[in-house]
């Protein structure tokens, strides 16, 4: 995959999203009253989790921006910067598809977890296919 700074850019407007989204989502779950248990938990973990992920990744292409002039350098932060943003995206899910079956009819959960599964399989293709 060819390194592009347009690229990394995206990706680091994706990356602010999904932390700014996931750590919101962690201190409202953490501060509400009503959320006190074992799902909401989890919840609050998995939110959490995938916005320490995303801001690693942030500061991974923050990293790529100061290795201006070292090509190897730049090509080995890309690599890092996308899979830990994918990592970062898929826990963010993850938890919203856990807050789905918390909270919604089983219906909706089934098919909320139906869409989530062909999106991520569809997501795995293209990142294998671009190897």
């Amino acid at each position: 995959m060819p390194v592009t700074e347009e690229a990394i850019t995206q990706g680091l407007v994706l990356a602010t999203v999904l932390a700014g989204f996931a750590l919101a989502a962690s201190v409202q779950i953490a501060t509400s009253s009503r959320h006190r248990g074992t799902p909401t938990s989890v919840i609050l973990i998995t939110y959490f989790i995938a916005g320490v992920l995303s801001l690693c990744g942030m500061w991974v292409g923050v990293l790529f921006f100061a290795n201006a002039g070292d090509v190897e350098d730049q090509q080995r932060l890309f690599s890092h910067f996308y899979l830990i943003l994918a990592i970062g995206a898929a826990v963010f899910a993850l938890a919203s598809l856990i807050t789905v079956w918390t909270y919604a009819n089983r219906l909706e959960a089934v098919i909320c977890t139906l869409v989530f599964v062909i999106l991520a399989a569809y997501a795995a293709y293209l990142f294998f296919d671009t190897l």
